[in-house]
Parts: C-alpha cells; structure tokens; sequence
C-alpha cells in the first residue's frame, strides 16, 4: 500500500473523518439532536425544511383536532408489558406466512440482548377458540411472530420449560379495530413508518463498532481501514441524504467504495483523486469512480502495482485531455459517445439494415472502461516519453475505438 497524505487541505472532509476519532460515546438531549441537525444544513435546504415543517404541524392539527396533550385519553400510544408466553398467540390473519427458515436463521444468530419486544393487541374473547382459558387475557401478536416462534422453540425445545412459566416482553397497542392493526402492519413492514438502514448508515456502524468499541468482526475492521485510507488523502464517504454530497472529496457510492472494493485499489483511487482534486476542488462524480476503480482492479489482478507518481501522472492525463470530467453530461462521455457511434457504424456497414442492431451507448463500466483502456494506450507516457505498462483488457464488449475519435 501507498499510504501518503494529501496534496491539498480539505477541511469539511478532515472534520467528517475526525468525527469517527471520538474515544466515548455522545450523548444529547432530543432537542439538541433536532436543533444541531437542523443547523447543520444549507440555508436553502433549512428553509425547506422549516417550511414543511410548519405544514406538518397544520396537518397533524387538522387531523386529530380534539387531541391537544400526550395525556388525552385519545392519544393511544403503545405501552410495555411482560407477560406469560402461554397468554401470548398470533393473529395469522394479519401476520405474514411463518418464515421457518427466518427462524431458524435468528436461532443460528440468536443473541438475547437483541430481543425485541413482541408487538401486540389485547385479544377480543369473541376471536378466542374454547381452548383458549377464558379466566385470564391474551395478547395477540400483529407482529413480531419469528422471535415469538424462536423464543418458544428456545423454552420448550432447549431449555424444556414451560410456556406457563416463562415471561416475555411485549408491547401492547391500543388498537380498536383490524384495519388499525393490518395498516400498522403494512406501514411498519414497508418503509412507511420506518426507515431502514442505508449503506451509508451501516458502514458509518461500523466504523464507529471497531474505533469507538473495538469490535474485531473481520468485514467492519476492512471497512475502518478502508476508512482511515480515506481520511489519509482528505477524502470521506457520504449520502445525498446529508446535503454534503457537493463537498470536495465526497465519495457517494458507498457500498462500491467501502464494501465492495479491495482497499489497495481503493488507495489507488485515493491518489488519483487527491491528485485531480488539486486541479479542482469538487466531489467524486458517480460516473467516475466505476471507471477508474475496475481499471485499477484490472491492474491489481495484471499484477501491476503502479507507484504513487504513477498514478499521479494518470491522474494528470486525464485533467490535460478532458479535464477529469466524467459527469454523464460532460466531455468524456461526449467522446465515448462519437468513438461508440464511429465503430458501430463502421463495425455493422455490411449489415442489412433490418437486421442491423441500435446504436446504445451505455454510459457505463463496459465501454466507458474500454474507452479509457485504448485513450491511456495512446497518451499516458512515463518520464521517457514510452507508454506506460498497461493491465490486460478483459472487458467482454465489441467496442474497439479508432484512434482519430480519441482525444
């Protein structure tokens, strides 16, 4: 590996990467969560927010007019109570097919301390078949039926315990009908009521797992040293959802950045973009790094090792030919655009014309690669003017541009 430093200063970049430095946990109040969070935003984008945010407000009011405090008996929020596992049933109505292979994967991964509460209703005794004891409540289960089935199999199955014996937490809601309880479903399940993790919201755990609470697990210690490769060339990885998507040295395509690449070719693109970075201060475009991340995957798997001036120097060709534009709007794929159309002409002139394929250019890896590939054939020299070492091409497409549609 490389490992320099950065040619440049890039301050917003340095303070994200400082972020993930913190030898204790941070802990605020809800109201500095929403304040700080909000005051960390564009203008622009706060004052979006405020604005819908008033709007919210209005509507929440119009919606439930009656309701003016968390104390209204209307108000009907969930409570938490432990129960007996021989009260607590299921609603199949309601629940989806039973996933057995799911429970048995949670059973596989079981770990007590990421038990959830089952989510439940008080069950009306007009539903209850004679079997069930008319002499205590039930609480149905609307969801949460895999960890109902695995905490079962772990006391009848494992520990040999009986189901009257045993105390498991629930959380009941105060749902008066089914459509309450079938939309709560749907809207839990599907992304309505709650987000789910993005790649950037993992891989920020896990960063923060290995720095802050020494997690070992092999897949988060390569993504913190991916990391720390980043925070070396003043780089960092991001989400639109941040609006720091623009800053210099943004990296968006975090699962191809921090998940999916080797982290000698990630320090690869580290140095070529420390180096365009200092020709122009700007954020990694999402057409860019596929090209230059697979042309140095090539390489690694070529046995090609290019040096820090190497690469450098790439970087420097491609910033004297088109600037290092690779904006799917921009000058590189202009080119590829006008090369692709020349060779598909000239490739398929003796085809009859009702059997000749489309011109389509995808602005992607295949071409966009086998572009750069025979463009740094032609214009990337070393110190003695000789063509640099280049790996083998092993991009399954027709493609071949002539060189007068190079630039």
């Amino acid at each position: 590996m490389i490992i320099s430093k950065a040619t440049t200063q890039r301050n917003y970049a340095m303070g994200i990467n400082q972020g993930y430095l913190q030898t204790q946990s941070n802990i605020v109040t809800l109201k500095e969560r929403w304040t700080q969070s909000l005051a960390s935003l564009p203008t622009d984008v706060k004052n979006d927010i405020n604005s819908r945010l008033n709007a919210v407000i209005k509507l929440f009011q119009r919606r439930h007019p009656t309701i003016t405090s968390f104390s209204d008996p209307d108000f009907r929020m969930c409570k938490a109570i432990p129960v007996l596992m021989s009260w607590l049933c299921l609603d199949t109505t309601i629940q989806r097919v039973l996933n057995i292979n799911h429970v048995l994967s949670i059973l596989e991964n079981f770990a007590v301390y990421q038990v959830m509460p089952i989510q439940v209703y008080r069950a009306d005794p007009a539903d209850l078949r004679a079997s069930f004891d008319p002499r205590h409540e039930h609480w149905a289960s609307w969801d949460g039926q895999h960890t109902a089935i695995a905490l079962w199999i772990i006391a009848t199955m494992i520990f040999k315990e009986d189901p009257d014996n045993i105390m498991i937490p629930v959380v009941e809601y105060d749902m008066r009908n089914a459509i309450e309880r079938r939309t709560t479903f749907i809207n839990n399940n599907s992304g309505v009521n709650k987000l789910g993790l993005s790649h950037y919201d993992l891989t920020s755990q896990m960063v923060f797992g290995v720095k802050l609470n020494g997690a070992n697990d092999p897949t988060w210690v390569d993504v913190a040293n991916k990391q720390d490769v980043l925070a070396t060339y003043e780089l960092f990885f991001t989400d639109s959802k941040r609006y720091d998507d623009h800053q210099p040295g943004a990296f968006t395509r975090v699962k191809d950045v921090m998940w999916n690449t080797h982290i000698d070719t990630l320090e690869n693109v580290c140095v070529y973009m420390d180096q365009m970075l200092t020709y122009q201060s700007r954020a990694v475009n999402t057409k860019e790094f596929p090209i230059i991340e697979n042309f140095f995957k090539m390489a690694r798997a070529g046995g090609i090792d290019y040096t820090e001036e190497e690469i450098r120097s790439l970087a420097d060709v491609c910033w004297t030919l088109f600037k290092g534009d690779f904006d799917e709007a921009g000058a590189y794929w202009a080119q590829v655009g006008e090369a692709y159309t020349n060779w598909h002409v000239d490739h398929y002139a003796n085809w009859d014309e009702d059997e000749r394929p489309g011109i389509r250019l995808n602005k992607d890896v295949p071409q966009g690669l086998t572009f750069f590939w025979f463009q740094l054939k032609h214009s990337w020299k070393n110190l003695d003017g000789n063509q640099m070492k280049l790996p083998r091409l092993n991009i399954s497409t027709q493609f071949r541009p002539n060189t007068k549609d190079l630039f």
